[in-house]
């Protein structure tokens, strides 16, 4: 660590399958990235701090860069089995990436329950828009 800049190499957190992994630069350089690997993580961790119940197993990659400035997070993130207060949401599959040329965010989630698509969501998110940056269909 150096005033603003941190470098974090390899920060493993794991139980058995279970992992978490962070490694990368936060840095006032908008080209240095930090990520953050997901690795069968099991939900139910949350629920010491969640006013509802968890389950379900996170597999996924977070990427963020340009901290300081202009905040850039890309991710994509799997949840198998989500149940939520015992209720099944299903299978969720979410991504986020930014579209450089666009300036905006391109978002993909899904949502699969009993072998169902239940959810489509395709989208994106322009934060320079100030009046309606959210635009889903």
């Amino acid at each position: 660590m150096k005033g603003k800049e941190w470098l974090i190499r390899n920060l493993k957190i794991f139980n058995g399958e279970e992992s978490l992994l962070l490694a990368g630069n936060l840095s006032s350089d908008p080209q240095q990235t930090i990520t953050l690997l997901l690795n069968n993580l099991d939900l139910s961790i949350l629920n010491a701090i969640s006013a509802s119940s968890l389950s379900g197993v996170v597999n996924g990659k977070a990427e963020v860069k340009d901290i300081y400035q202009n905040v850039y997070l890309q991710n994509n993130i799997t949840i198998k089995n989500l149940v939520v207060d015992k209720f099944l949401v299903g299978d969720v599959v979410g991504i986020n990436d930014w579209n450089q040329e666009k300036k905006q965010f391109d978002i993909n989630v899904t949502i699969d329950r009993l072998n169902k698509r239940t959810l489509n969501l395709a989208g994106t998110y322009q934060p320079s828009e100030s009046k309606s940056p959210l635009q889903l269909t």
